[in-house]
């Protein structure tokens, strides 16, 4: 029974962090490990998702891999905020991971949108 419980809970986690995150593997960069290196404050523990989430926001302006549309929208993105902390309210929560025996770096994300936010927005191309 408690076998079976085990399971139910660990897929029940599965699925419910399936509808309530997104995650991205990349290859890993130079410039994204800065995003996993990122030095956040330990007195808040919400203000170390927001800091995760800003970094990485600013190791991909910089990535060669992206396009211009894309890092058009990630300096608006920036540039609306003005500051990290601007964005606790929308970043529920940002991990950065290197995963095992691999070369790709994983994030998990969270968050809420404000109106017209364009980083959640795709172009129809």
């Amino acid at each position: 029974a408690t076998a079976d419980l085990s399971l139910y809970n660990a897929r029940l986690i599965r699925q419910t962090m399936g509808m309530i995150t997104t995650t991205f593997l990349v290859p890993q960069q130079d410039l994204l490990r800065s995003a996993l290196a990122v030095v956040t404050d330990q007195s808040d523990r919400h203000l170390e998702h927001v800091q995760c989430w800003a970094a990485l926001v600013l190791s991909l302006q910089g990535s060669s891999e992206a396009t211009e549309d894309d890092k058009h929208i990630l300096h608006e993105h920036s540039d609306s905020y003005g500051s990290p902390e601007a964005l606790a309210p929308f970043v529920q929560g940002c991990v950065c991971q290197a995963t095992p025996m691999t070369t790709q770096i994983r994030f998990v994300y969270s968050g809420l949108c404000r109106q017209n936010c364009t980083p959640f927005r795709r172009s129809s191309t």
